[in-house]
């Protein structure tokens, strides 16, 4: 603000006429729209016309004036149809960012996941996988006779046996009630006979050694002994045989290193078929009996415990099946990085043995608990860890009528097992998925060479028994499937930081600025001392720019003469004051070019005044 005091008066023209006539400017003030005291109301004025609204208009001003903001200016200046176009405009862009900042925020809250595949060339050869064997016939005939010297241990009650190592669905729907009753009321007679008899000792005694099946093994072109690395464990196959050459010392017998199948793993086996013992009656249905002999083989990670005879490989006697093998890994993101999945086992879960999770295994514990809860016992398939007491076929009828079916002979029957949604997926996992073709019948060759091996293999004991295994890896490579995030927070930030200047001209310092610009504005809505503060200080902005346009207004009557002729009269200096009140940056807004010539004259006249 510039001011400055002029106040010249003079009594009349002089009489030559040459002096410039008299000046009075602070008598009558110059003529404008609006003066300055009716731009500036008294208090109680103030709070009639609304001193919120003046207080708005000078922290709006303000932060129009310091802002980045794109557009909020143009709607501030404008005025009519101009006003109108540019507010919509504004209010339709800053509609449209916050639906884009919205589905940005949404995105993110969401937590999306991709996965990045990858194809791995295995240079130093790919670990060789654990192989389950498991023989279609869990119970040898040689073993049925041998505990029925005693003659309690009948063929109905053997028939009885096998049947609780069916599914549990199989197990309901594929028997009766009354024939269950029969048997069960035999087998506890022959356990009151026989104290430590139980449904899994029995299918630990009952079926095949390591030695038995497993007759010669090879990896690489090296033949080793099978049952070195070989462990029983009981399936819902009965005993099976794991091989696990992760278990060996040697190096050479962990992994595979070419992509043949003469470098993976053979095997040859004895089905045993003389073992095989029938114990089907006239009124079995007929999906209830074995259509299979010879053995099931399936492939999976070393550490994990139960095995998933779903995917398993049949292979009968007399058959070669070559099974060409490729791998593919999961890694998966966990519950606390946006995933779904758990690399321990939940609360509740006891694995002794010290297993990695997985979440078969899981349900299968959750299945037996959930039948051991209900029914003080566990079906033989769910039960392999022997946590619990095996369920007998007709306790397993009996608590999946009672707990499992829904709508018990109704037409809408239907089958309802636990959920277990704490067994969820494993954060890592291998698949082996797996190509199969077979060869039938054994070369003379082949045949020649076992009796070679071993005298005491007949031929016609190795054309009705024996059966072959060639498992590999057909390529050195694997397919990975890596969990990423979709999302961060950094590319959240430069997405919305992108679209708001887009649309607005936005940054993060045109954000805090809009903040404080709002808390200021909700501040006067709850402050009045504030208010009337803001109020006042907008009311006197307001009265220095009427007095600045009443003094352009006065000082463009004067003329440029006119005012030289003040500065330069022989008049008294004593009575001749100017006073003028002038914002400079109003000033430059009210003066075109005749305006700065006039403004360069006042500051010359001033100037030879105080040289006076």
């Amino acid at each position: 603000m510039v001011s400055y005091r002029m106040n010249y008066e003079d009594g009349g023209h002089q009489a030559n006429g040459k002096d410039p006539p008299a000046a009075r400017l602070s008598d009558e003030p110059w003529s404008t729209t609006n003066s300055a005291e009716q731009i500036v109301p008294s208090r109680s004025e103030g709070k009639q016309k609304g001193p919120w609204f003046a207080a708005w208009c000078r922290e709006t001003r303000i932060f129009i004036e310091i802002t980045a903001m794109h557009g909020v200016k143009r709607v501030w200046i404008s005025r009519a149809w101009s006003k109108l176009f540019w507010g919509i405009t504004v209010l339709f862009l800053f509609g449209f960012l916050t639906w884009q900042l919205t589905l940005l925020v949404m995105g993110y809250l969401a937590k999306p996941v991709v996965s990045d595949i990858s194809f791995v060339m295995a240079d130093d050869g790919l670990a060789f996988p654990k192989i389950t064997i498991c023989s279609y016939n869990p119970m040898k005939k040689s073993y049925v006779k041998k505990i029925n010297k005693t003659g309690d241990f009948s063929m109905r009650l053997a028939r009885y046996m096998l049947i609780s190592n069916n599914d549990v669905l199989n197990i309901f729907g594929g028997n009766d009630e009354d024939s269950l009753i029969a048997d069960d009321k035999e087998l506890q007679e022959y356990k009151k006979n026989h104290p430590g008899f139980s449904i899994n000792s029995f299918y630990h005694s009952a079926g095949f050694e390591c030695e038995e099946v497993l007759k010669l093994c090879s990896f690489a072109g090296r033949e080793f002994n099978c049952c070195d690395y070989s462990t029983p464990i009981l399936s819902e196959l009965g005993l099976c045989q794991v091989l696990n050459l992760q278990a060996s010392p040697f190096a050479w017998m962990r992994k595979q290193t070419e992509a043949t199948e003469t470098a993976g793993l053979q095997i040859i086996l004895d089905a045993h078929m003389e073992e095989v013992l029938d114990v089907s009656l006239p009124t079995d249905k007929v999906f209830n009996v074995q259509f299979e002999n010879g053995f099931k083989f399936y492939l999976e990670e070393p550490d994990t415990t139960i095995s998933k005879t779903s995917q398993g490989i049949t292979v009968s006697p007399g058959d070669a099946v070559y099974t060409s093998v490729s791998l593919t890994t999961h890694e998966l993101l966990d519950t606390h990085n946006w995933g779904v999945c758990i690399s321990e086992w939940p609360d509740g879960y006891n694995m002794t043995n010290g297993e990695n999770y997985e979440s078969t295994d899981c349900q299968s514990q959750c299945k037996a608990k959930f039948f051991y809860d209900r029914c003080n016992c566990s079906p033989f398939m769910y039960n392999f860890e022997e946590d619990y007491r095996s369920c007998t076929p007709l306790e397993v009828y009996r608590c999946t009528r009672d707990n499992i079916v829904v709508d018990y002979n109704q037409t809408s029957e239907d089958y309802v097992f636990p959920e277990c949604k704490e067994c969820v997926t494993e954060c890592k996992s291998s698949q082996y998925s797996t190509f199969n073709s077979y060869g039938r019948g054994f070369a003379e060759d082949a045949i020649n060479a076992l009796m070679r091996y071993d005298p005491t293999w007949t031929e016609q004991h190795i054309k009705e028994n024996f059966l072959s295994m060639n498992v590999f890896y057909r390529e050195m490579a694997y397919t990975s499937y890596v969990q990423v995030q979709a999302a961060n927070v950094v590319d959240t930030l430069s997405n919305m930081g992108g679209t708001m200047g887009l649309f607005l001209g936005m940054s993060v310092l045109t954000v805090i600025e809009s903040i404080i610009y709002l808390a200021k504005v909700l501040w006067l809505s709850v402050c009045c001392p504030r208010k009337r503060h803001v109020a006042e200080k907008e009311y006197e902005n307001r009265k220095d720019k009427v007095e600045t346009r009443e003094a352009v207004a006065g000082l463009r009557s004067l003329g440029v003469d006119q005012l030289g002729a003040i500065s330069q009269g022989g008049h008294d200096d004593k009575n001749r004051v100017i006073e003028l009140r002038i914002s400079v940056e109003e000033l430059r807004k009210q003066l075109g070019l005749q305006g700065d010539t006039m403004m360069s004259a006042m500051l010359i006249s001033s100037s030879a005044g105080y040289e006076r």
